[in-house]
């Protein structure tokens, strides 16, 4: 019985030591500067109760940590029982360490070790200052969208540790960019981009943020606004086409910048195209020059907007009036004029591959001169390379054929003995090549030669061209 009442005394003894040890010190935070920036250190300013009966000793350690260094002052204090001592504790970060929150423990233990108890420490690292990065931007104040741009990025690491595979974002409602880069310690860098931008770019104020991250974080950030400029720019194009009896003339204006514009165009033309020219908008002024006439348009042009201005020249009735007064002109110094008259021309021509190589010639003679003319002499010249004989030669032959030596031409000479009022004879024959021609042959006038009450007279047939194709 006795044994059991001296176990149940020891039991009941230990537990109450026990218990006491737990409450015998009490650690309170008093002070705390425990958000704090990468170049930073916390600080913690504790008090310590001393529950217990008597004074102790404490001691105040930490583990060993890789990432932190605790400075601990004093890390032992003697505290009288049922009072209080303080102590101040400094964490310093020795690596680089991220954006978060942050625990130290703390080992406080009497000197006979009656009394332990571990105490965490929290601390959060952040951006208490801005940015791990000073960013500058150097740029140009405003841009011409035409030449694009180079932006630039003065870069310093504010801190101390070494920063490894940084991105670096350029993000813009008209170009995005992304680059990486390494910064030592402090280290100042320049880094370069080449922006190009669309051709269809607005004039206006658009957004620029630039970042400096790394797996989520931010390590530096600023923004700024871009102003595009307004820009005139104005292309003119002239192209021609030009044919036989129709040309035609563009004159072209583009408005490829960014406000509306106020152009004119201007193009002399001669008093005959004037004339005979016509425009699909026609001009606001034409003033009288000293080469002919200027022709002026004038208009606006919005942006993106291109304006024709067509000049059509066309002497198709002019060259048609032409011919017909010829051929009428023809007709009446042929039909109507006092004297003999030779015709001549082509009847059929023969080609050996893409050459003349045979042709028959008619030459018509016209008494007009109303009255009967006798001994008219007809001479008709056969170029060279040309052959002729008298076997070529249909009704009535030529009464001399002479060669001259020195030109190679030939002449062939009809004798007539007369022709009444109005009468005509049609003379023909036929001409040979040696070789074939190519491009054109080249038949000269026959001339006729006959007596009249003034003397001798001389008239020149026409001279015929004749084309391989």
């Amino acid at each position: 019985m006795k044994k059991r009442v001296v176990l149940f005394s020891i039991i009941f003894l230990l537990n109450v030591f026990l218990v006491s040890a737990s409450d015998k010190i009490n650690v309170t935070i008093v002070e705390a500067d425990n958000q704090v920036d990468l170049n930073e250190y916390a600080s913690f300013k504790l008090q310590i109760l001393n529950n217990d009966f008597r004074n102790h000793d404490f001691f105040i350690t930490s583990a060993y940590s890789k990432d932190f260094r605790i400075v601990v002052e004093p890390y032992l204090v003697n505290i009288p029982a049922k009072y209080y001592g303080e102590i101040k504790v400094d964490v310093y970060p020795l690596s680089m360490l991220g954006i978060g929150s942050y625990d130290v423990l703390l080992d406080i233990k009497s000197r006979d070790n009656e009394i332990e108890l571990k105490y965490p420490l929290n601390f959060k690292i952040v951006p208490k200052y801005g940015n791990f990065i000073d960013i500058k931007l150097i740029m140009p104040k405003s841009i011409d969208p035409r030449n694009g741009m180079t932006l630039k990025l003065a870069l310093e690491n504010l801190y101390k540790y070494e920063l490894k595979d940084l991105k670096i974002e350029l993000k813009s409602g008209i170009f995005n960019k992304k680059d990486y880069i390494d910064l030592k310690p402090r280290e100042k860098a320049i880094k370069e981009f080449n922006i190009v931008f669309d051709k269809e770019l607005k004039p206006g104020t658009y957004n620029l943020d630039v970042e400096i991250s790394k797996n989520d974080q931010v390590y530096g950030r600023i923004s700024k606004k871009l102003d595009v400029n307004e820009y005139f720019e104005i292309n003119e194009k002239i192209s021609r086409e030009e044919g036989f009896l129709i040309n035609k003339i563009t004159l072209a204006k583009e408005n490829t910048g960014t406000n509306v514009s106020n152009e004119e165009l201007s193009y002399t033309v001669n008093g005959l195209q004037k004339i005979f020219s016509s425009y699909n908008i026609n001009p606001d002024k034409i003033i009288k020059a000293e080469n002919g006439y200027k022709l002026e348009w004038s208009f606006a042009l919005q942006p993106d907007e291109s304006k024709e201005i067509i000049i059509k020249t066309n002497y198709t009735v002019l060259f048609f009036s032409i011919i017909a007064i010829l051929i009428i002109g023809f007709l009446i110094y042929y039909y109507g004029g006092k004297r003999i008259f030779v015709y001549k021309l082509v009847k059929k021509v023969g080609k050996s591959g893409e050459g003349i190589n045979h042709a028959e010639v008619v030459l018509k003679l016209r008494n007009k001169t109303g009255h009967y003319v006798k001994n008219i002499k007809l001479v008709d010249y056969i170029p060279r390379l040309i052959t002729i004989n008298r076997k070529d030669f249909d009704g009535v032959k030529p009464n001399k054929l002479e060669l001259s030596k020195s030109s190679g031409i030939m002449r062939v000479i009809w004798d007539i003995k007369g022709l009444d009022d109005n009468e005509e004879k049609v003379l023909s024959y036929e001409i040979n090549s040696r070789m074939s021609i190519v491009g054109r042959l080249i038949l000269p006038s026959a001339v006729v030669e006959y007596k009249t009450k003034k003397g001798f007279t001389k008239v020149s047939s026409n001279r015929l061209t004749i084309l391989t194709s």
